[in-house]
């Protein structure tokens, strides 16, 4: 559970104060203390061999772990219960027309979001599917 980590030394790949920090917004929402972290550090991969170098922990996408996890050098722990949500968004200038590219990535927010919401879950080892025909 969240509270068995509150002492635990954490890797924050949030800057210091920032809003939408994982950590801080994870621990407040279950009423615990929020942990200070021991590092901040805003370089994934740096992230990754600190963590497998030390005894810290740290909040971190499922999508980089994998090779971690499958090599042994890094574990996941299961919670008991779930993060914070996180809350994101997609924003372009009223008076213009989106590029392929930005409609591409409001296919992907969109179909994560809707996974998100249909299921409840926050995150899934799993590639992400390409939008059915229904949803484009």
């Amino acid at each position: 559970s969240l509270a068995e980590l509150v002492q635990a030394p954490w890797l924050s790949m949030a800057e210091p104060g920032n809003a939408g920090d994982l950590i801080r917004m994870s621990f407040l929402a279950a009423g615990l203390s929020v942990p200070v972290p021991a590092v901040y550090c805003n370089s994934h991969s740096v992230a990754l061999d600190l963590i497998a170098a030390s005894d810290m922990i740290g909040f971190l996408p499922p999508t980089l772990l994998r090779s971690c996890i499958a090599a042994g050098t890094l574990v996941e722990l299961p919670l008991t219960q779930p993060l914070a949500p996180l809350i994101g968004g997609l924003y372009m200038r009223a008076d213009s027309i989106a590029t392929p590219a930005a409609k591409a990535a409001a296919k992907v927010i969109v179909a994560l979001a809707r996974r998100f919401t249909s299921s409840g879950e926050l995150r899934r080892m799993a590639p992400i599917a390409e939008p059915s025909p229904s949803h484009r």
